[in-house]
């Protein structure tokens, strides 16, 4: 898998689904726990607050939405 090669470089993924997804599935892809949000206004904020946390002067975090 992909998400694997990646995480197995140090890089990491943050999924963050959007409504109606399945937790299970998008946690194949992340590095950590999946976030959830109810619509897209609420996507922005998880965004910002995550990146705060994780982001470290040599972190190199992807992002993916679904």
């Amino acid at each position: 898998m992909v998400s694997q090669a990646i995480k197995n470089r140090g890089i990491e993924i943050v999924v963050i689904g959007i409504a109606n997804v399945d937790r299970y599935e998008l946690s194949r892809y992340a590095s950590s726990e999946v976030f959830l949000v109810v619509d897209f206004p609420l996507l922005e904020k998880k965004v910002l607050a995550t990146r705060n946390v994780l982001l470290g002067p040599s972190k190199l975090i992807i992002f993916l939405y679904f």
